[in-house]
């Protein structure tokens, strides 16, 4: 039975080897891997990176709201459904932050709430066999 010593030991390393893997480096490979035509793969890298912090970077460009166009382009003009979901936890994260109280009315007087809606409204999230 691991003390507690070995516990904490344990935890550090994993959340060690999560911000190893959220950097950038690393989360830029695992996010194209969203887009990999074998369903499965791109699954696990899904389940994967629900497992890590949030991108920093990703969460640093939608925070700057300034360019919501620019970044919606980028991350959301994706057919990945992978790669649409990891985006809107990212947008979540910024929306559920207690401190971003001016962040979610720019967001709201720059298009972003119509655009979640016409994006959820579509077929963004349309089971069509192909991720």
């Amino acid at each position: 039975v691991p003390d507690n010593r070995t516990r904490r030991a344990t935890r550090l390393a994993m959340d060690n080897g999560r911000r190893v893997l959220a950097a950038n480096a690393h989360f830029s490979v695992l996010y194209e891997l969203l887009d990999c035509r074998d369903r499965a793969v791109a699954q696990e890298v899904a389940d994967l990176l629900e497992m890590l912090p949030v991108n920093e970077e990703m969460f640093e460009s939608f925070e700057d709201v300034e360019h919501l166009d620019e970044n919606w382009a980028r991350y959301l003009g994706s057919e990945s459904k992978f790669k649409i979901s990891y985006t809107l936890q990212v947008i979540y994260e910024l929306l559920v932050q207690e401190s971003s109280t001016a962040w979610r009315e720019e967001f709201a007087v720059r298009g972003g709430v119509a655009k979640l809606v016409k994006m959820l409204c579509g077929n963004a999230f349309a089971v069509d066999g192909d991720g």
